[in-house]
């Protein structure tokens, strides 16, 4: 080992160019990482307001996603039940229906986003 070198230099220069290839490659990784970072972070720099009521309303959707369904089902199932005098039996089952349409509808919207989100480099800054 030289003077100045860093420890474990000389494994380093007995191993060669096999352990250069995955160092290079782990570089470059984090270049691309860190060149996605800083363009999200100079995106929300640009678009501050634009990103809080994007937020905003994404939540407001997806709140509304869910509720009508339930909503809608637990009226339609009343109103067939009182008509059919059956109970509560409609109402539990459109309501089910509601909770499994309304859940459908947020999955496919997260995922839609997930989707955007990766495309444009991922999450959130």
């Amino acid at each position: 080992m030289t003077r100045g070198a860093e420890p474990g230099a000389d494994a380093a220069a007995e191993n060669g160019a096999s352990e250069a290839a995955p160092a290079e490659t782990s570089s470059a990784a984090l270049t691309r990482a860190l060149a996605r970072d800083k363009a999200r972070r100079e995106r929300a720099r640009r678009e501050p307001v634009g990103n809080l009521w994007r937020q905003v309303a994404r939540v407001g959707t997806l709140g509304w996603m869910i509720v009508a369904p339930i909503v809608l089902g637990a009226v339609v199932g009343r109103l067939i039940d009182v008509r059919m005098g059956t109970g509560v039996t409609w109402a539990l089952a459109l309501i089910t229906l509601g909770v499994a349409t309304g859940g459908y509808s947020l999955w496919r919207v997260l995922d839609e986003n997930h989707l955007h989100d990766e495309r444009d480099g991922g999450g959130p800054p």
